[in-house]
């Protein structure tokens, strides 16, 4: 088995064996069934800084764009799954890109999110449209520009 492979392992069984413990003892973040659910946050010490890299990823529930930008301010720092449609740079958010020039954007009916991050697999590159309106399902982190706007960093894989 190489490194990777048993360092993955070893994530996976912790984000397990950490989610059983605030399970059990009820310290579970978010609202549960009723709402969204999100890890628990990161230590972030800008908005524009990202979770470190040991830190250990959790299982997590899937949030709504619209969700999503509600609760931007109790998401932030936090790792999220969120469906969507890839807009490449045509999509309609508002303002600029947050980070840069090459962010991208996330769709559904009612809302637009940029994202920072390399393209998910089988997406082609703006400003080819090619792929514009291909559903994705986009495991991020939450996190705000400097003026509140809500984009996501990612992906992240688990």
């Amino acid at each position: 088995m190489t490194r990777a492979a048993m360092h993955r392992q070893v994530s996976v069984a912790m984000a397990v064996v950490s989610t059983a413990v605030l399970l059990a003892l009820g310290a579970c973040v978010g609202q549960g069934a009723s709402g969204p659910v999100a890890e628990s946050p990161a230590q972030v010490s800008s908005p524009h800084q990202a979770a470190p890299a040991s830190a250990v990823i959790q299982s997590m529930h899937l949030v709504t764009l619209s969700e999503l930008v509600e609760q931007r301010a109790s998401l932030r720092g936090r790792v999220v799954t969120v469906n969507g449609r890839f807009a490449g740079w045509s999509g309609r958010c508002a303002g600029p890109p947050p980070r840069n020039r090459s962010d991208w954007m996330l769709v559904d009916d009612t809302q637009c999110v940029y994202v920072t991050g390399p393209l998910p697999p089988g997406i082609s590159a703006p400003p080819s449209t090619v792929s514009n309106g291909q559903p994705l399902s986009l495991r991020a982190l939450v996190v705000l520009s400097d003026d509140g706007r809500v984009y996501l960093q990612g992906p992240v894989r688990p």
